[in-house]
């Protein structure tokens, strides 16, 4: 019996046949070493993946010693001498970390003349030509410590008409006098700003033209202002009356008092639109004009609001009356002092006035914000730093059990210790009603530990714990404490990643269900190196698992630097991995005891999938 045998030839796939379209979605989803691999297989590859590869453009600058870390002037000379426009491509522009301390004493000279050192101007200089070749960026971020940005190169920025996210860490005196007149940088000429972060704002002028931005940008939807405390001619003044674009002849009288200047009525004119009452008419009560007075032209509706160190009056509710709450969605007020009214306020009608509020950061415990929490329902992720109100446990867990439903992240923290620590009675309350809880950051009484331990078996969703004690153990104790709790984390907290005892790190591996003891050996491997990707942590040597990145381009969208919630464009209310997790439908697996657990020497900042300790280091390093 003979068989023909014919000579078929599978036929290849051809991907660079692919519709343009397709290949587009496909380095769209794709990581940036992935990405950086493909552009060196042949020239065409190379043309298709430079507009993804240098999309997004992060570098931090790390100070590991004492000469220039070289990674940001390698980037910038990149983007400004090659023949190959790669700075056409650029969205995203995010530059972070810290000036040295041997450049910053050699700034300090410069600064008492008034002017910027040499390696401050080529710094600004190159980064001047790389926007000046950005002709699609849509966001800007420079956080460096003690480098001010040029007046040239903000300039630039201003003819950017694409530029939406704006975020800026200002340069802190080196010398405590005053600038000369017009060294001071103007922000006036940014429009149409959708996103703002502005930090370290030091002077008065500095926050009018805040102002400014915020009256030019009518489709502003998130804005973040940090005050230094202390700035000169703003004792007992109404700082919202100058963000949100009060009168400019009560903002000339205060100017007046920090120049020593005198500034004619018609040096400021009326915002278009904005109806003034006349300057008789006026109240000259101490602390500046009525409110009642002002009348705005219209509410912002911004979907992030985020105040830090903004110090308005407590018995008022100015904030009420120039934003309109119905959009916002993020409401974060840090070290902003006490403000009753201000809760009472939001109480009063809550339904039309917080409908989409999903997260609070905050560190004003008192009372009213209890009363407000139980006023409404639907919030996701609730923040209480540092808290050293007058707000009991009492009153926390009655406004929260309003929200238990579809509470994700819940985190009570704080440095010295006060009456708001986790009993029975809490736990009991409200931690066994919270079964979708992802991330949980608390304090806990000694003699409640081990009931607080025996309730986790119920919060079957949890991400990450941190856990802090009261009265800090040894060693062996914190050994004792964490076994009873690892006893529970290999059964039914099937998801869990990180537990965190006071500052103790430790990361479970594995998972309850996967394969046989057996053959638990031969797929180790394979589950270090998928944690290791999926979490962005580093080995236990300190030494990162992944392979060197070319200079100047960031881990991808999921980076720290803009993963930070006090400035994510998109506001997520949960994190990316909380929100992957929680949309798959959750199948049993059979308890088979094969997880790890393992102490990491971790450094919080390479946890970047877990909001509790983004929101917790940002907070404290303020």
């Amino acid at each position: 019996m003979s068989v023909e045998c014919g000579t078929s030839r599978q036929d290849v796939f051809d991907f660079l046949g692919l519709p343009l379209d397709v290949l587009k979605m496909i380095f769209d989803r794709l990581g940036t070493r992935a990405l950086y691999r493909l552009a060196q297989c042949n020239h065409l590859l190379f043309e298709l993946v430079i507009p993804h590869l240098y999309k997004d453009f992060r570098v931090t600058v790390r100070r590991r010693r004492e000469d220039l870390d070289e990674r940001l002037t390698s980037a910038l000379d990149t983007l400004t001498s090659t023949d190959n426009n790669y700075a056409s491509h650029i969205h995203d522009f995010a530059v972070a970390g810290e000036w040295f301390k041997t450049y910053a004493n050699a700034d300090s000279e410069y600064a008492k003349k008034g002017k910027l050192s040499p390696g401050v101007l080529m710094l600004n200089s190159l980064v001047k030509i790389a926007v000046m070749r950005m002709n699609n960026i849509e966001s800007f971020a420079w956080d460096i410590r003690d480098v001010p940005l040029s007046k040239g190169l903000i300039t630039m920025l201003q003819s950017r008409t694409t530029l939406k996210n704006l975020r800026f860490r200002l340069a802190e005196r080196l010398h405590p006098n005053l600038r000369a007149a017009g060294m001071e940088p103007c922000f006036t000429g940014f429009k149409n700003i959708k996103i703002l972060t502005i930090m370290l704002i030091e002077t008065l002028e500095q926050l009018r033209q805040v102002g400014d931005i915020v009256s030019d940008s009518p489709d502003m939807v998130g804005i973040k202002v940090a005050l230094k405390p202390n700035i000169p001619g703003t004792e007992g003044m109404d700082m919202s009356k100058i963000l949100f674009r009060g009168p400019r002849r009560a903002l000339s009288e205060s100017l007046s008092n920090l120049r020593n200047i005198n500034l004619p009525d018609e040096s400021y004119s009326a915002s278009e639109g904005f109806q003034e009452e006349p300057y008789e008419s006026m109240s000259d009560q101490e602390g500046g004009y009525r409110f009642e007075d002002f009348h705005y032209p219209q509410k912002h509706a911004f979907v992030s609001l985020k105040l830090y160190r903004v110090m308005f009056p407590p018995q008022s509710n100015h904030l009420s009356r120039v934003i309109d709450f119905s959009k916002l969605v993020r409401l974060s007020l840090w070290q902003c002092g006490t403000h009753p009214a201000f809760w009472r306020s939001l109480t009063s009608s809550t339904e039309q006035l917080v409908p989409r509020l999903q997260c609070i950061i905050t560190d004003d415990a008192i009372p009213e914000l209890a009363d407000f929490l139980d006023s409404f329902s639907g919030l996701q992720e609730f923040y209480l730093v540092h808290s050293s109100g007058n707000m009991t446990m009492e009153q926390l867990t009655r406004g929260l059990l309003k929200h238990y439903e579809c509470l994700k992240c819940l985190a009570v923290y704080h440095l010295e210790p006060d009456n708001l620590v986790f009993d029975k009675k809490a736990v009991r309350m409200l931690l066994r009603k919270c079964n979708g809880l992802r991330e949980l950051a608390l304090s806990v009484k000694d003699e409640d530990w081990s009931y607080f331990v025996n309730t986790l078996e119920s919060l079957t969703s949890l991400l990450a714990i941190h856990v802090l004690l009261e009265d800090i153990p040894n060693n062996e104790q914190i050994a004792g404490t964490l076994g009873s709790l690892m006893a529970a984390a290999v059964g039914p907290l099937q998801d869990l990643e990180y537990v965190v005892v006071n500052d103790k790190y430790y990361r479970v591996e594995g998972s309850a269900g996967d394969a046989d003891p057996e053959e638990a050996s031969d797929i180790e491997d394979a589950d270090d190196e998928e944690i290791s990707q999926r979490t962005g942590t580093m080995s236990p040597l300190g030494i990162s698992n992944t392979p060197a990145m070319p200079e100047g381009l960031g881990p991808g969208p999921s980076s720290p630097l803009t993963e930070d919630p006090m400035s994510v464009e998109s506001f997520p209310p949960l994190s990316q991995t909380s929100q992957l997790v929680a949309s798959s439908p959750k199948r049993s697996r059979p308890f088979k005891k094969r997880r790890a657990v393992r102490y990491v020497d971790l450094d919080p900042d390479q946890i970047d999938n877990i909001n509790i300790f983004t929101v917790l280091r940002t907070t404290n390093r303020r």
